[in-house]
């Protein structure tokens, strides 16, 4: 009886809790089912929310050389607002200085959402950046279109494709744990030293907010 008891207490409360769960899955759905319809494309439903929301917030804006607000913005400018609006990074402002960051080979087959995608143009020279979303899809600032979504395996950025980077939030160094003090015992009294200068520490680039481009890393596809 009093196990019976029990169950009719806890049953609203675990169908409560069920009913949150399948809410928030049916919320998720909804999100990623809505801009893949807006944008004619099919999301995966892992993409990053902040990110997606980003991306939407600059469709359709015109292409502007050194451009880098809603009037105009060009490739690099874009990838930079897309990662300083989606995790407040601040990322090298150009194409050319990006790559420079280079860290370790990635495969292109296994590229992740946000992974920062690369190209050349007919002199052999990367000229062109933008930020991968899923499923082969990448946005970027079109010299021609402005911002919007192309496929890697369109004829045309399958041929100037050179390469992908992803960034990396870089591991922060422990505290050192302080030894146990031990019991005073009577030691030999040290010699002296002379003083050594510390040499002044270097100035790390910092923005004003947010972390510095010293705080990622940047692997790449290909060696540039």
């Amino acid at each position: 009886m009093r196990y019976f008891k029990n169950i009719v207490f806890y049953l609203p409360l675990l169908l409560l809790l069920a009913s949150c769960g399948i809410s928030q899955k049916t919320v998720n759905a909804d999100f990623y089912r809505h801009y893949s319809q807006k944008w004619g494309i099919e999301l995966t439903g892992s993409e990053d929310k902040k990110f997606i929301e980003a991306i939407d917030q600059w469709m359709g804006t015109p292409y502007k050389w050194g451009g880098s607000t809603k009037r105009g913005v060009d490739c690099s400018a874009l990838v930079c607002a897309l990662y300083k609006e989606a995790h407040n990074l601040t990322l090298p402002r150009t194409t050319s200085t990006m790559p420079k960051q280079l860290q370790h080979i990635i495969s292109k087959k296994n590229l992740h959402s946000e992974d920062i995608v690369f190209f050349s143009n007919k002199e052999k020279k990367m000229s062109h950046v933008g930020v991968y979303i899923s499923r082969g899809n990448f946005v970027h600032a079109s010299s021609s279109q402005g911002v919007r979504i192309n496929h890697l395996d369109e004829s045309y950025w399958k041929k100037y494709y050179v390469g992908a980077g992803r960034l990396l939030k870089a591991p922060t160094a422990k505290p050192a744990v302080k030894a146990k003090e031990q019991k005073s015992q009577p030691a030999t009294q040290p010699k002296k030293q002379k003083a050594i200068t510390p040499p002044p520490p270097k100035k790390q680039q910092q923005s004003q907010s947010g972390s510095s481009i010293d705080d990622v890393i940047i692997v790449f596809d290909k060696d540039f």
